[in-house]
């Protein structure tokens, strides 16, 4: 994942920083076929270059993260103040435009909000009516918006992937879909893992606490053994926080995965082993 510039430097945030072109150019030297934008404030963003240098690299984007809209902008579309929620929705509506030009999904997480002074059933309509908003924008431009399920310490709003999915279903998000986080959803979770295996986007692939995959707890081989079985033929993106140099983090990376899955060159794709 890439940081995208406009988000305050004094935030630690999952993702390597640098300029766009040469984070490119580091992950297609290491292997990477594709990209994840975690975006800052998205009408600051420099969606000119960034979309020159995809095409010019021919590199997917994976999506774009809005994880710091609530971070580092404490915006979310259920925000208890109306004129920051009127703001949120206004973030949400220009990235679904970005990903439109992008070709890509959003991600939303934390920026759905949380539960307010007001309660979970005002919190959760706002939050309803927010995304509402946000899939009825998306549906006509063909963009996807994912929601990820959180732990309760990050996030207190849709924690698990059946609540994840009755919200879904409940709200009639038609142009909504599951991005799934192999930090925040344990494998204790592996029967609706199964059964909602065709509504799964994007992988993330993050381990305790989003240290650098494989230096935590996460039972990647079990996890990777399971997307097999359930043929995951999505992106799987690295989400990390960083630690130690981006040609460290990128490179410790890959070889780890290397252990998982393999370069198909005569198709120009990844299989798993």
């Amino acid at each position: 994942m890439w940081v995208d510039g406009t988000i305050p430097t004094d935030r630690t945030v999952t993702g390597i920083r640098g300029a766009f072109p040469s984070v490119v150019d580091l992950l297609l030297e290491h292997g990477f076929d594709s990209i994840e934008i975690m975006i800052g404030n998205p009408f600051r963003f420099d969606l000119k270059d960034v979309s020159s240098c995809i095409r010019k690299k021919s590199v997917n984007v994976v999506q774009l993260c809005t994880g710091e809209y609530f971070g580092s902008y404490d915006l979310c579309l259920n925000h208890i103040d109306p004129e920051l929620r009127r703001r949120a929705r206004e973030w949400g509506e220009r990235t679904v435009k970005l990903a439109e030009v992008l070709e890509c999904p959003m991600n939303i997480g934390r920026f759905r909000g949380k539960v307010w002074e007001d309660g979970r059933s005002n919190s959760m309509e706002r939050m309803a009516e927010g995304l509402s908003f946000l899939d009825s924008i998306a549906e006509p431009r063909g963009v996807m918006v994912l929601l990820e399920p959180l732990r309760a310490h990050v996030c207190d709003t849709l924690n698990s992937i059946d609540e994840t999915v009755d919200f879904i279903d409940r709200s009639q998000l038609s142009s909504t879909a599951l991005m799934l986080d192999t930090d925040h959803t344990a494998l204790e979770e592996e029967s609706a893992i199964r059964m909602n295996s065709s509504s799964i986007a994007v992988v993330h692939l993050a381990d305790t606490a989003h240290r650098p995959i494989g230096k935590g707890s996460v039972a990647f081989d079990r996890y990777f053994a399971l997307l097999k079985d359930i043929d995951y033929d999505g992106p799987l993106s690295v989400e990390v926080f960083p630690d130690g140099t981006n040609e460290y983090v990128v490179g410790s990376s890959i070889r780890y995965l290397r252990q998982f899955i393999t370069r198909n060159e005569e198709k120009s794709s990844w299989q798993w082993m």
